[in-house]
């Protein structure tokens, strides 16, 4: 054979296929960038996913032909999404044909593989036939391949020499490397001094001598982390890997099937649809200390590139299990203008340098994982794929109000910009009313009051609500048929509702004693009321530090209506403004220095210094029958709802020009949040 021939059978390695592969991948999502180029496009991709299943006869179970099939599935995708055929192309790879672990002439235990197969011709350049061979090579090979004796020596030769290897490994191995190349030894249980059975590793390359290693279904307190901004706790209930914790099938001869150490996400399928932020929960076992869990995601338009999520879990003291939750962001900004498909990958970083080079490649990627960071095999995991699909992306201050939608007899939440334009539907649930919404501080979620009615003539039953800013994920907090809720506000750190509840029919009678201030803590899901000691306690505001509350209540001297305070660190009570008429709704300025009240006797707004006492009405047409205000974030404007001939809409006045102005067309639109609204559209 000559040499050109030669060089033309030997098959490239798996390594140098992948980095074809991830060219073409990377060459192809460049060009599918432009949407216009897809039908061009099309035969390539469809013949990119036939090489992909044809390379999975040359590549081996582990992370490349996890690659293979991430980047199959992905273009897969991409050619149903722009064929007029509407078909799937097949993703399946072709089954390996490669040797297993342990076999090929590279290997012990291949050489006698080899000597245990009658040998074929071969051409002049290779070793020669049987009959080729000399007396004493025919003899051997006769003595081998035919005599029992022979073939007895082969097969125990080999095992005698590997159980020579392993012996000398644990007699003498004395490292540090956290994963060795040898098969781990499984973990027993011995007895300690209390006749407790105690996990115990046999292998002296993972811990010392006497050291115990925790069972994945073993129950174990989780350490606090620590100080760092990326570092996270872990949930607050500490749990340990549950025993029936499926763990994923390895890598065959990974070396790690006994160690235990896995890390396994719980809230993800493959090809899942994720939201652009997501909160993950991530389960953990047989972490020593200073060990970390850490994600990286792949975008695959994006070359395949590691990008590790900046949050990360460290253990600090012993062996660590139990659950950590993570929120994700597949993509930001002008990323969210296109589909996107991520595959997760798990990891664990050993050393302070290791979590060091991940911190630093947040932003810039990773092309290789770096020293100290481990995965599949020496971590028992599996790469995750989702799905991302494009998204509209509103970051910015917004009016949240309720409104009827036409032909609608409930009421949905929208939001429109401050000055009136581009009217956002939030909601649609004809079946129930959303009142009442409050904007929690970041923008992503808003609290709001639910009200439903079977019948026009039957009971309206309320209700106390959180929800996504887009309207998903939509969370009942507390639902009384003999209650009435009114008007949450979220605390400025976000982890606390305040709001009113009064008994359905006191409150359609009109008791005054019936109305009483709530606190709910959004982490510990536990609701307490708040005894301010008074009757018609009532529409409670925030102070911007979170540790007053501004509220209206009966004065017991004068029997009308007044402003209150009271402090959530003593419970003190005080009065703060009451006058012959009632003032109701106070609206704690964003600074802190003000207070919007609204007087229910003349129906006018005013505004208070709460350093001076100083009170100056906010003017507006006298045919306004003013209801609900709220500040705009700079304290500069005043957004109020305001009735006209039983028409209800929603009004901006800044306070230095004095001259309102209707935002809302007057179709029945109340109860203004003024805010920064986060919300993902999907486009």
């Amino acid at each position: 054979m000559s040499s050109v021939e030669e060089k033309a059978s030997k098959k490239p390695s798996v390594k140098l296929q992948i980095s074809h592969i991830k060219i073409v991948h990377e060459g192809l999502s460049q060009r599918s960038a432009d949407i216009k180029a897809a039908p061009e496009l099309l035969p390539e991709v469809r013949d990119f996913i036939d090489l992909l299943r044809k390379t999975g006869r040359e590549v081996p179970p582990g992370t490349d032909r996890d690659l293979l099939i991430s980047l199959a599935s992905y273009w897969a995708t991409y050619y149903f999404q722009h064929s007029e055929e509407n078909t799937y192309p097949p993703t399946t790879l072709e089954p390996y044909l490669g040797p297993a672990k342990g076999e090929g002439t590279g290997t012990i235990t291949g050489v006698f593989q080899q000597m245990l197969t009658k040998p074929e011709p071969t051409s002049s350049w290779g070793a020669g036939s049987a009959q080729e061979q000399s007396a004493p090579q025919a003899a051997a090979t006769w003595f081998l391949n035919q005599s029992l004796i022979g073939r007895i020596l082969v097969i125990a030769a080999p095992l005698v020499l590997i159980g020579l290897i392993i012996f000398l490994i644990i007699k003498g191995t004395n490292t540090v490397n956290p994963f060795p190349p040898t098969t781990l030894e499984p973990v027993a249980t011995t007895p300690d001094q209390s006749g407790t059975q105690v996990a115990m590793a046999t292998n002296d390359a993972l811990m010392t001598e006497n050291a115990a290693v925790p069972l994945a279904s073993a129950t174990l307190p989780l350490v606090s982390t620590a100080t760092s901004d990326q570092i996270q706790t872990p949930s607050s209930v500490e749990t340990a890997l549950p025993q029936d914790t499926p763990i994923p099938t390895q890598t065959p001869g990974s070396g790690i099937e006994n160690q235990g150490v896995s890390v396994l996400l719980n809230n993800l399928n493959d090809l899942q649809e994720v939201l652009p932020q997501m909160e993950l929960n991530v389960s953990f076992a047989n972490f020593s200390s200073g060990w970390s869990v850490h994600l990286l995601l792949q975008p695959l338009s994006k070359g395949l590139t590691y990008y590790p999520v900046p949050d990360f879990y460290l253990v600090e003291k012993g062996y660590g299990s139990g659950d950590w939750n993570v929120t994700v962001s597949f993509g930001t900004n002008t990323d969210l203008d296109y589909r996107e498909q991520y595959a997760i990958t798990p990891v664990m970083a050993t050393s302070d340098a290791a979590r060091e080079a991940l911190a630093a490649a947040t932003q810039t990627g990773l092309e290789q994982l770096p020293e100290g960071v481990f995965t599949s095999p020496q971590l028992i995991t599996r790469i995750y794929t989702v799905v991302r699909r494009a998204y509209t992306v509103i970051n910015e201050v917004r009016v949240v109000y309720s409104a009827y939608p036409p032909k609608y007899t409930n009421t949905d939440l929208f939001a429109m910009l401050p000055d009136g334009t581009d009217p956002l539907q939030l909601t649609d649930t004809p079946e129930i009313s959303e009142r009442y919404p409050g904007l929690s501080p970041d923008g992503t979620h808003i609290a709001f009051v639910g009200r439903t009615q079977i019948s026009r003539d039957g009971p309206r039953v309320y209700s106390l609500w959180i929800m996504n800013s887009d309207g998903s994920n939509r969370i009942n907090v507390d639902q009384d048929p003999e209650l009435v809720y009114d008007r949450p506000l979220w605390s400025p750190d976000g982890k606390t509702l305040v709001y009113n509840t009064s008994p359905a029919d006191a409150s359609a009678k009109g008791a005054l004693s019936s109305w009483a201030i709530y606190l709910y803590d959004l982490a510990a899901d536990r609701t307490n009321r708040l005894d301010t000691g008074l009757t018609f306690a009532r529409q409670p505001t925030w102070t911007p530090d979170g540790k007053t509350l501004y509220f209206s209540a009966l004065n017991p001297e004068t029997g009308t209506l007044g402003i209150y305070q009271i402090s959530l660190e003593s419970l003190e009570v005080s009065r703060v403004y009451d006058e012959k008429n009632n003032e109701i709704q106070p609206m704690v300025s964003p600074d802190g220095s003000r207070l919007l009240f609204l007087d229910y006797d003349s129906r006018e707004l005013y505004v208070l210094d709460l350093a001076t006492g100083q009170v100056e009405l906010i003017k507006t047409p006298s045919v306004l029958d003013l209801g609900y205000a709220v500040w705009s974030p700079d304290g500069e404007s005043i957004y109020f709802e305001a009735n006209v001939s039983s028409a209800y809409s929603i009004w901006m006045v800044n306070l230095e020009e004095a001259n309102p102005i209707q935002l809302t067309p007057g179709s029945t639109e109340l109860d203004p949040s003024v805010g920064l609204l986060m919300v993902y559209l999907p486009k």
